[in-house]
């Protein structure tokens, strides 16, 4: 056998050998959990192996931040292991442990309330006012440790009430020492409700109630040409067809026609003494209090009346 090959072969026997001596020192008891949760600020053996018995509480480790983990590979671990006297040795280059920190966590909509109270307590906005806050990046959230209250305040909050940014400097819990401490900024937005179409309605629709519902939008996106209440729409006709949820504007809008051109009303002729009626057949298209032109369909003469229902118009006598 070469020369070389047999350097090889006892190599790997006295290796082999090394590993099997060292195998028989391991105590079977002691074993890696491969994942853990920790609830305190460190890291102890216990939270690493099973198997340590009175070693368990020894700390070996700051804990990693609420919410966050970190991972011990088998080197962290071999060194950890000799140096508490455990017989632990890892069978591969992959074992590892990693571990959690309990948190609990703050949301974003807790955040988002807490700088709108701070904005509404500097007097820049009334209580009654409801915002849109857009964060800058990713929504903000805080993860506190176990055991303390999950609350959060603004202890710091620079507001432009022109455009609506603000920068906070937030602190978790409200009250007592801070567990958390973190900076924020966007834009708080006021938002309006504006009633828009659940359906689609198209020109000759008279616009009823029920076919409106509230919708928000940002105050900045409503100007004085948007339709903001009932009254400016309930009676009315589309100009043009308006689509479910969109916005009307005053010029999308005219008044329901009352009386049809052509169509036969009756016409009230009324003097302080007496009231009279005859047939006449409306000369143009009106709404309820316009004047239009009626003609008598039995004398054909045209005089000028004023709408009051869909079937009828009244003229004082002298301009009959």
């Amino acid at each position: 056998m070469p020369r070389n090959a047999i350097l090889v072969v006892l190599a790997l026997l006295f290796f082999a050998g090394s590993a099997a001596a060292e195998t028989a020192t391991i105590d079977p008891a002691t074993t890696l959990r491969p994942a853990t949760v920790v609830d305190g600020t460190f890291v102890r053996l216990g939270d690493l192996f099973d198997g340590t018995g009175a070693k368990a509480e020894i700390p070996v480790a700051q804990a990693p931040a609420p919410g966050q983990s970190l991972v011990f590979d088998y080197r962290i671990l071999l060194r950890l292991a000799r140096a508490n006297g455990l017989s632990w040795r890892p069978a591969s280059g992959l074992e590892q442990v990693q571990v959690a920190r309990a948190s609990q966590r703050l949301g974003t909509d807790q955040i988002r309330d807490a700088v709108i109270a701070a904005i509404q307590a500097r007097g820049s906005a009334s209580k009654s006012e409801i915002f849109e806050i857009v964060f800058d990046g990713l929504d903000p959230v805080i993860d506190l440790p176990t055991g303390v209250p999950a609350t959060v305040a603004v202890n710091r909050l620079d507001y432009d009430t022109r455009t609506g940014r603000f920068a906070a400097a937030l602190t978790a819990p409200a009250e007592g020492s801070a567990a958390a401490q973190q900076v924020i900024s966007g834009a708080a937005l006021a938002l309006v409700d504006i009633p828009v179409p659940v359906r689609y309605l198209e020109p000759g629709d008279s616009i009823a109630e029920n076919d409106l519902e509230w919708q928000r939008q940002r105050a900045n996106m409503v100007n004085a040409n948007t339709v903001v209440t009932l009254d400016q729409l309930l009676g009315k006709t589309p100009r043009r067809a308006l689509r479910p949820g969109e916005a009307i504007r005053v010029a999308d809008l005219k008044p329901m026609v009352t009386v049809r051109k052509g169509s036969l009303v009756t016409v009230m002729l009324r003097t302080a003494a007496l009231t009279a009626t005859v047939q006449g057949k409306a000369l143009d298209n009106g709404v309820t209090g316009e004047a239009i032109r009626v003609a008598n369909t039995k004398s054909n003469r045209v005089l000028t009346a004023t709408i009051v229902d869909s079937g009828t118009v009244v003229v004082a006598a002298a301009g009959y």
